[in-house]
């Protein structure tokens, strides 16, 4: 193959992960940089994106995989989120009564793997809901406060950049559709590849102080999950 193909940043990105990857107690700076002789900054700085990406994370002075790692690499990959978070889903949805969804980022969309509907007689509808662009829903926010690169995008559109920089909760106020109101937030630690979870009104049933409540269900729910 032609080298002048391929991507030299990513071949050093997946060495690097791959290294780490198979020491299971983590490696220090010096430990990969003896296996790995790259210049300081730029060891950091690739360590620097894996982290952001929520594939390692540093404990001590230790670098290692994280649990979204294996989930990342596992086969059934949205089945395992669905059979995890299902219960958590139908809880919330009992108490909000809205239609209340469970999604993750795949490139540069945003997909919603499961849902639960409301008992309304007018809901919103999940089909629409399944793909769009990041800058426009909720849970797209909430990924693009994490990854710095992808702001970069947004140019000089710094109220955007401001309003979701490293957002615990985002917000699609009308920007799909203009009749609906979405509000997402974390269901694991923020990182690009962590699954969220969405409530959805129809705007005429939207209030502030129920989106509210909802996120405090929701923060209830997940906090009950991860106690037991």
């Amino acid at each position: 193959m032609n080298p002048k193909a391929l991507s030299t940043s990513l071949l050093r990105g997946l060495d690097l992960l791959t290294l780490i990857a198979r020491a299971p107690d983590g490696m220090s700076i010096p430990e990969i940089r003896s296996r790995i002789p790259w210049p300081r900054t730029t060891t950091l700085r690739f360590l620097a994106s894996l982290q952001q990406y929520g594939l390692v994370e540093k404990i001590g002075s230790q670098y290692r995989v994280t649990s979204r790692f294996s989930d990342w690499t596992q086969e059934g990959y949205h089945d395992s989120l669905r059979c995890r978070y299902r219960a958590v889903l139908e809880a919330i949805a009992a108490e909000v009564d809205e239609l209340t969804f469970l999604g993750v980022v795949e490139g540069t969309n945003v997909r919603h793997i499961d849902f639960v509907q409301s008992a309304h007689a007018v809901v919103v509808d999940p089909t629409p809901l399944k793909r769009h662009g990041l800058e426009k829903t909720a849970m797209g926010k909430l990924v693009m406060g994490q990854r710095a690169d992808l702001l970069c995008d947004m140019g000089d559109d710094e109220r955007f950049v401001q309003e979701v920089q490293e957002a615990a909760v985002a917000w699609n106020r009308g920007e799909t559709s203009p009749d609906l109101i979405v509000v997402a937030t974390w269901a694991a630690a923020p990182s690009a590849i962590s699954p969220m979870i969405g409530i959805a009104w129809p705007k005429f049933r939207f209030s502030e102080s129920a989106a509210q409540a909802a996120l405090e269900i929701i923060a209830s729910e997940l906090a009950s999950v991860e106690s037991e």
